[in-house]
């Protein structure tokens, strides 16, 4: 991986990303190999979708009617969720994701969904960054999904149920389990997918990084602001 671009990247960074794009084609909990690399193409089409396009420059997005630029491998609700959350994440609604859950779309197919797209942005960013273009999507496995879902979640007022966890702050005031992966806490497998690649990124291991932690959340926070990150 990434052999064409003559950068001293870290050895374990190169095992993480290789080992997420061959669970990626694996099945997951609640999508097929061949549906999880779907989502990422449609993920990647959406970028270039012209619907998307214009709803991102109108004032509301709901003022925008059409149908999206499509490859055609995933149901229309799906495809909704997917281009809405690529393009213009700043505007999600709780009324639009009753209304992708009310179309058929699980609460626990949607967290899937979302952690498969959001670990393949990761991905696609870092090969884009480092010169190396988009990483070909591998070939599916076979295999059907395994329906594994985690029962241990509570409402907290959140759009969707979220992993119980203790309470109790941890260092600095942070909660001990942060919320992000509470929220993806439904689906452990979707949930342990994200952080296998995040750990390598943000400093949640132990390897030595170039940046303090201070330093990595303030990057992480102006790039959201810049990105009009919801959460």
């Amino acid at each position: 991986m990434y052999d064409a671009v003559n950068l001293p990247l870290r050895l374990n960074l190169l095992e993480a990303h290789e080992a997420a794009w061959r669970t990626i084609a694996a099945p997951g909990a609640f999508w097929s190999g061949a549906e999880r690399l779907a989502i990422i193409a449609e993920s990647r089409n959406a970028l270039t979708c012209a619907v998307c396009a214009e709803r991102k420059e109108a004032l509301s997005p709901r003022a925008v009617a059409g149908e999206h630029d499509k490859l055609g491998a995933l149901p229309p609700t799906a495809v909704e969720a997917i281009h809405h959350i690529r393009t213009d994440p700043g505007r999600l609604t709780r009324c639009w994701f009753d209304e992708v859950i009310a179309a058929g779309l699980s609460v626990e197919a949607y967290v899937e969904l979302v952690g498969v797209m959001n670990t393949a942005v990761i991905l696609d960013s870092f090969s884009l960054a480092i010169g190396a273009g988009l990483t070909p999507l591998p070939e599916a496995r076979n295999g059907q999904p395994s329906g594994e879902a985690n029962d241990a979640v509570v409402d907290v007022g959140a759009w969707m149920p979220v992993q119980a966890a203790d309470t109790d702050d941890g260092v600095g005031g942070l909660p001990k389990i942060p919320m992000i992966a509470r929220a993806m806490g439904r689906v452990p497998q979707a949930m342990a997918l994200f952080f296998s690649v995040v750990r390598q990124h943000y400093k949640l291991t132990d390897f030595p990084h170039d940046l303090s932690r201070p330093q990595i959340e303030l990057s992480a926070a102006r790039v959201s602001a810049i990105n009009q990150c919801f959460y």
